[in-house]
């Protein structure tokens, strides 16, 4: 079945569907469900779609259901699902993000009174403290208005040559951020977790020196960007730990925590439009892109992918090619400086190459936050794409979980 899912065999995980019982069908993981579904709807097979998040959802623990929202939402919308789950979906309108909010305060089943106290802390107080208003497009995956809202100011500011940054916050870069005291969570675990993303990211551990230099970067381009994609509530909702298991008990989970207590303490919003963190999968789609590569002088892409296999069709186009991750590294590459040592050479590029009006695609991982950053201050307009490069390289390096 997971073959099936990340080879987008729909006709397979249809037959599988009609002969698979109940019972089975309990014993998949969620991401999978998600994954057919998902597939499900983008090949226009709506009834089987409909049919299994029906069955699935049915076997659900009720706080899980809202991992499925986005899909059960638009299924209701065309009068699909049965009578219990558009009910369900009945209390997520008109506005997705604030019901769910509400829902998962309701839903949560604490271990203990720490765990929900740190929930309440490091998860729904700081999403609930966001700013609102029409610089708040957290709702943008079920908000048309909202997605076009963002696009349209990025097309301004390249038009009128002005000088912007998006950029996104995931779990990976609560690298950059102090760790909070969680009460039932090992403060070294944190210190253990950011071991792991350096290993993970460049096969290395940085010099105590250039660590602090790129937190330091990182942090200056947070609070100077323009446009700030955070963990949404549907994330958290995907990551939420089993029965019995408190929160910040996975790695993921206490990256957000990082992150989005960073948002009550660290980090400044004022004056930032604030977006969910997959704002680039959401909104910029092809289309998009084209709108905005369109409105641009030039275009300038940094990324670990030759031109010949990005093949972007953008005119004037220009290419700032950066190590790989470790995760995409060839053998015959195995000798390639990591990044954390070729960056400052490649903001000597970017200075060269950003100018107003360039629209400058960054993706390479957290560095690429203060390489975008720096992008911004040539007076470019840079958009944080992360993994959306990879894609259009031709290379999955997300799992479909990923993309929500």
């Amino acid at each position: 079945m997971t073959l099936a899912v990340r080879t987008g065999a729909s006709d397979r995980i249809h037959s599988i569907l009609s002969e698979i019982d109940d019972n089975a069908l309990d014993r998949l993981r969620k991401n999978t469900v998600f994954g057919m579904s998902r597939l499900l709807l983008e090949r226009d097979k709506l009834q089987a779609a409909a049919r299994l998040l029906d069955r699935y959802a049915g076997l659900l623990h009720p706080k899980l259901r809202p991992y499925f929202l986005e899909q059960l939402l638009a299924l209701d919308a065309l009068g699909l699902l049965s009578p219990a789950l558009s009910a369900f979906c009945s209390d997520f309108r008109p506005a997705p993000g604030a019901a769910m909010l509400r829902y998962l305060r309701d839903a949560y089943e604490a271990v203990d009174e720490a765990d929900g106290l740190n929930f309440e802390e490091f998860v729904l107080k700081p999403l609930s403290d966001l700013p609102e208003g029409k610089h708040n497009l957290m709702d943008m995956r079920f908000a048309p208005d909202q997605r076009q809202s963002l696009v349209e100011t990025i097309k301004t500011h390249l038009a009128d040559q002005r000088p912007l940054s998006l950029l996104r916050l995931g779990d990976g870069e609560a690298y950059a951020y102090a760790a909070p005291s969680m009460e039932g969570i090992d403060p070294d675990l944190f210190l253990a977790d950011n071991v792991t993303r350096e290993r993970h990211w460049w096969g290395a551990a940085p010099s105590p020196d250039i660590r602090n230099d790129i937190l330091r970067r990182v942090r200056n381009a947070v609070d100077s960007c323009d446009i700030l994609g955070l963990p949404s509530i549907y994330r958290i909702a995907r990551d939420l730990p089993g029965p019995g298991q408190r929160f910040g008990g996975g790695r993921s989970q206490r990256g957000l925590a990082v992150v989005l207590g960073a948002c009550s303490s660290e980090i400044s919003l004022d004056g930032k439009i604030v977006t969910e963190e997959r704002c680039h999968q959401v909104a910029l789609s092809p289309a998009a892109m084209a709108e905005l590569a369109s409105a641009a002088k030039a275009v300038l892409v940094i990324s670990c992918w030759p031109a010949d296999q990005l093949r972007l069709p953008f005119a004037p186009l220009e290419y700032i090619t950066v190590p790989p991750a470790q995760k995409l590294k060839r053998l015959e590459e195995a000798g390639t400086q990591p990044l954390f040592e070729a960056y400052p050479h490649i903001l000597r590029q970017i200075r060269a190459a950003a100018a107003p009006g360039t629209l400058v695609l960054v993706g390479a991982g957290i560095i690429g936050k203060f390489l975008a950053g720096e992008a911004r201050e040539s007076g470019a307009v840079a958009i944080d794409v992360g993994s959306m490069l990879d894609y259009m390289a031709g290379s999955k390096t997300r799992s479909v979980a990923d993309l929500i």
